[in-house]
C-alpha cells in the first residue's frame, strides 16, 4: 500500500463497528429504553471518537463522508456538541447511523460510491459558487466538463411556471451511469410572470443543447478543485 493509503482490514474494522453500533441502538429503541440528554451527549461523543481513530490515515473524502451526516448539530473534529446549534435528539443520531449504514454498509465498493459522491459534491460547489451569466460558458460545456478526470455533462433548462432553473448532470464511473440534479436560483434573473407558450419555449431551447453526446464535442478544461 503507499503511504497514507486506507488498509482492508481497517476499512473492514469501520464497517464492523458501524454494523455494532446501528443493531445496538436499533436493539434500545424496540426496548424503548431511551438515553438521557448527558447519556446521549457522551454516546456520541464516544461514538465519533472511535470513528475518528478508524478512519485515522483514511483518504479525505472519506473522512468527509463520515463527519458530513454530524453537520449542524456536532463538531466532529473537536467532538463536541455545536455551540448555539439545535440539541442532539435520539432522532438526529438515528439519522446519523442510517446515513452511516448506507455510505458503509450497503453493499459494492465503498471507495466508489465516495468518489461518485465527491463528484456530486464539486459539481453543487461549482453551481452554487458560478453566477448565471458563466454558467453556459464556465460549466455547460458541449463536450461535458472533467471533475476528478470524469466527464460531466451539465444541462440547465427553466421550470414551466418559470420559478425557478433546474440544474441536471449526468456521468458514468465504472459500471455506473449516474444522474443528479439540484435546483438554482439567481439574483439578478427575472423569474415569473412567463406564460405557459413562453415558459415551454424557453425549456425547450435550453433542454436541446446541454447534453450532447455528439463525436466531435470540444471537452473542456480539467476542473482544478
Amino acid at each position: 500500500l503507499k503511504s497514507g493509503g486506507h488498509c482492508p482490514w481497517r476499512m473492514q474494522n469501520l464497517q464492523g463497528y458501524v454494523r455494532h453500533t446501528v443493531g445496538q441502538v436499533k436493539g434500545l429503541l424496540v426496548k424503548n429504553n431511551l438515553p438521557t440528554d448527558q447519556q446521549l451527549n457522551r454516546y456520541v461523543q464516544e461514538l465519533v471518537r472511535t470513528l475518528a481513530r478508524l478512519t485515522a490515515g483514511a483518504p479525505k473524502a472519506l473522512l468527509h463522508e463520515v463527519a458530513q451526516p454530524f453537520e449542524g448539530v456536532w463538531d466532529f473534529w473537536g467532538n463536541k456538541p455545536l455551540s448555539g446549534g439545535p440539541a442532539l435528539s435520539i432522532d438526529r443520531l438515528i439519522y446519523i447511523l442510517g446515513e452511516l449504514e448506507s455510505l458503509l454498509l450497503a453493499g459494492g465498493e465503498v471507495m466508489g460510491e465516495i468518489a461518485i459522491r465527491e463528484i456530486n459534491r464539486r459539481v453543487r460547489q461549482l453551481v452554487r459558487t458560478t453566477s448565471y451569466d458563466r454558467l453556459h460558458k464556465d460549466v455547460m460545456c458541449p463536450g461535458g466538463l472533467l471533475i476528478q478526470g470524469t466527464k460531466v455533462r451539465i444541462s440547465m433548462q427553466l421550470s414551466p411556471d418559470g420559478s425557478h432553473h433546474l440544474i441536471s448532470w449526468r456521468f458514468r464511473f465504472g459500471d455506473r451511469d449516474v444522474e443528479e440534479c439540484t435546483l438554482y436560483w439567481d439574483e439578478q434573473f427575472a423569474y415569473g410572470g412567463l406564460s405557459d407558450e413562453e415558459s415551454s419555449v424557453c425549456s425547450a431551447n435550453v433542454s436541446e443543447s446541454p447534453m450532447r453526446d455528439a463525436e466531435h464535442d470540444l471537452s473542456c478544461a480539467d476542473v482544478a478543485m
